[in-house]
């Protein structure tokens, strides 16, 4: 049973976001003066704003009673995870802009390693998936009320 399913923020994006707004802008003035040019900056704001959909999307966070997984890839999907019962430590970092904008990055360290195992980037409510990481370790079901 999948207990949370996301995807990184779309304000994770921030700078891909402001290039689609300013291209769209320059689209707007180019208008009036070059109807070609408008096109292309049309088609570059629309190129750009398809591809962070797809980097978004080709990004899952997956937390299930018995593990927490990263999968990625577009074509060929790629996997890593880590055993909720494993899991020693869990870093939420939330900084800048898009602390304000309320993305964390989550970081869940094992025993295994002596680094990172798996890494949640631009997550909405990161400090409610740490929480629920923690419940489903202690043995308490999330999904119970």
């Amino acid at each position: 049973i999948i207990l949370r399913h996301a995807h990184p923020s779309w304000f994770g994006y921030t700078k891909a976001l402001f290039l689609v707004l300013l291209l769209l802008v320059a689209a707007g003035l180019l208008f009036a003066i070059q109807l070609e040019y408008a096109v292309i900056a049309l088609l570059c704001a629309t190129s750009t704003f398809i591809a962070i959909g797809i980097s978004r999307y080709s990004h899952d966070y997956i937390v299930t009673r018995e593990r927490v997984e990263l999968i990625w890839g577009i074509i060929g999907r790629s996997s890593k995870e880590a055993r909720i019962c494993d899991i020693r430590s869990i870093d939420v970092y939330e900084s800048g802009l898009k602390g304000l904008l309320g993305l964390g990055t989550i970081d869940f360290s094992t025993a295994a390693n002596a680094g990172i195992e798996v890494q949640f980037k631009d997550m909405r409510q990161a400090h409610e998936v740490k929480d629920l990481v923690r419940q489903l370790q202690k043995g308490v079901d999330p999904t119970e009320d």
